[in-house]
């Protein structure tokens, strides 16, 4: 599956919420043509890193065994993400 960059683009930006009771901040944003997101949380669990998020649709990724769906407004820009655990789903609001 290819996203196109003009697509891609509309989820770059900063997404907060918690997983659990844990804060945590999704950075999004693209390299190479690839769509990558830095997970940001509690240390010992998400450490920075950055995971790849493979296309599954045009709104659906996978990245390092999670899922993210990306909920999109009536122009096409990414309002959250829903990260999806197989513990269950948490959203992110964006922030910028």
């Amino acid at each position: 599956m290819t996203v196109p960059p003009e697509v891609l683009a509309r989820y770059v930006g900063a997404y907060s919420g918690a997983y659990g009771a844990r804060p945590r901040t999704i950075e999004v944003s693209v390299s190479g043509g690839q769509l990558i997101a830095k997970v940001i949380g509690f240390a010992f669990v998400d450490g920075g890193e950055i995971r790849p998020l493979v296309p599954q649709s045009q709104t659906l990724f996978e990245g390092l065994g999670l899922g993210y769906q990306f909920i999109v407004d009536d122009q096409g820009t990414a309002t959250e993400p829903v990260e999806i655990h197989i513990s269950g789903s948490y959203r992110y609001v964006r922030k910028k």
